[in-house]
């Protein structure tokens, strides 16, 4: 009976040792870092309307801030810098650019590594824009879950787009802003 109980103690204690003893789920990972991945794809919805969808391994409940923007396109147009200040112009100029501008943005949350917004306007027009894609300073994160993954001031993210937020105390942020041409 002794040597039941002891084979049946060293076979238990092997199974422990080659499943582990306790729930994958509930383990951090051994390096917390992400090094952030985001693909994307953008598609006319209507008109004036572009869905922009795309997949991350950032955390699900991340939200994503994603905006498109042509201001500094249609600035540039007019010979406009992006440093000149609105009240620096002629009323004309001004209203004509105002009239030719779109920017908007939408703040989806991450689901299954994946994510999907809907931009839409009256000058959302065949053309060229910037569009961005935006982690937010940890302070502002709303999803304890998704603070907690991403570390203190977003310490666990690394990448290419990856920076520091330039606000003091503020941590890193993820910025991936790009061209694109909408037909």
């Amino acid at each position: 009976m002794k040597k039941l109980l002891k084979m049946a103690g060293i076979l238990i204690g092997c199974l422990c040792l080659l499943t582990g003893c306790g729930d994958e789920a509930q383990k951090e990972p051994s390096d917390p870092t992400i090094n952030v991945q985001l693909d994307y794809k953008v598609e006319p919805a209507g008109i004036h309307q572009y869905k922009i969808s795309g997949t991350t391994n950032l955390p699900d409940g991340t939200e994503l801030m994603v905006s498109l923007d042509n201001r500094q396109i249609i600035g540039a147009k007019y010979g406009v810098s992006e440093d000149t200040r609105g009240d620096q112009l002629p009323d004309d100029l001004l209203l004509k650019i105002a009239g030719e501008s779109f920017a908007s943005s939408e703040k989806p949350a991450v689901k299954n590594g994946k994510f999907e917004c809907l931009l839409h306007g009256d000058n959302l027009l065949p053309g060229e824009y910037d569009l961005s894609f935006t982690v937010p300073i940890w302070r502002v994160m709303k999803n304890e879950d998704v603070k907690k993954r991403l570390g203190e001031g977003n310490k666990n993210l690394a990448g290419e787009h990856v920076e520091d937020s330039g606000m003091e105390g503020e941590g890193k942020v993820y910025r991936n802003k790009t061209r694109i041409k909408l037909d």
